[in-house]
């Protein structure tokens, strides 16, 4: 098992308070697998901040069709204004897992600004 792709999803914060911060929880990524359990990290700008193993279940490609969630991942992470990555790893078999939704608590985060400022998917190379 190896991690060759990641995705990056980068966060602009911006504090509702200028002159505090914003708590970033990741509460729970929404996954399904079928076949042998898959680690799945994430990191904030490089740094790790948790992983979860997914639910090892095998029944013939059915299982693709059954979700489960994480729950919270990793302690919350307070941040100050300004642009971060989100990196999802995943350390995985040949057939993968599929991260269907990730769910972030943003405290103090102002709701007239979108949080989410841009995506990628990167593959790494040897």
């Amino acid at each position: 098992m190896n991690r060759t792709h990641t995705i990056e999803l980068m966060l602009c914060i911006e504090p509702y308070n200028p002159n505090q911060t914003v708590v970033i929880t990741v509460s729970d990524i929404r996954y399904s697998n079928d076949g042998p359990s898959d680690i799945v990290y994430l990191k904030i700008n490089d740094v790790e901040i948790g992983n979860f193993t997914t639910r090892e279940k095998w029944l013939r490609g059915h299982e693709w069709n059954i979700f489960r969630n994480s729950k919270i991942i990793g302690p919350s992470v307070e941040v100050e204004k300004g642009r971060y990555v989100l990196s999802i790893e995943v350390e995985t078999d040949k057939w993968g897992v599929e991260l269907d939704r990730i769910r972030i608590n943003a405290e103090n985060q102002d709701p007239m600004k979108s949080m989410f400022c841009g995506a990628a998917l990167k593959k790494k190379t040897a």
